[in-house]
């Protein structure tokens, strides 16, 4: 329940693209016809009918985890909110000792950019050595014992 409530608050943050993954432990998924094959109140179903109700892609097609006298599993998932964000998606070798392939893809995202109508200062193009000259140079002796306004104007 507390992953299903995470998801849906993920998908809330209205972002453009979204890359959910990891190693999700949920056995009996058929991605293929979307269902589960346990009962309805089953932790696994509950987490399909989150997957469909979000409208999220799974991208990865074959199993993930393999282990010796047991059956192999799809349990390392991949989701977008968007069918062709991944692609060239690889089932590798585990790392180490790990009995979880590792997943190599491309995601394909873009960003839209907005011109600032703020304008905003920038602090790379400062002529700092000049800046520090001016200050050393002041006077600044006159404004003691004056609030931070009088200060400012000086600078």
């Amino acid at each position: 329940m507390k992953l299903n409530e995470l998801l849906r608050k993920a998908i809330d943050l209205k972002d453009s693209h979204i890359l959910l993954m990891g190693d999700f432990n949920y056995e009996g998924l058929n991605w293929e016809l979307l269902k589960s094959s346990e009962h309805l109140e089953h932790c696994s179903t509950l987490f399909m009918e989150t997957i469909k109700d979000l409208f999220l892609y799974q991208h990865v097609g074959g199993d993930t985890r393999h282990r010796v006298d047991q059956s192999p599993s799809r349990l390392d998932l991949l989701f977008t909110n968007e069918i062709g964000m991944i692609s060239e998606l690889d089932t590798l070798p585990p790392l180490g000792a790990s009995d979880h392939c590792c997943l190599l893809f491309k995601f394909a995202c873009y960003t839209e950019t907005r011109k600032s109508e703020t304008p905003r200062p920038n602090f790379y193009k400062g002529d700092y050595p000049s800046m520090k000259k001016t200050f050393q140079n002041t006077d600044w002796s006159e404004c003691e014992n004056e609030n931070i306004d009088i200060y400012w104007k000086k600078i």
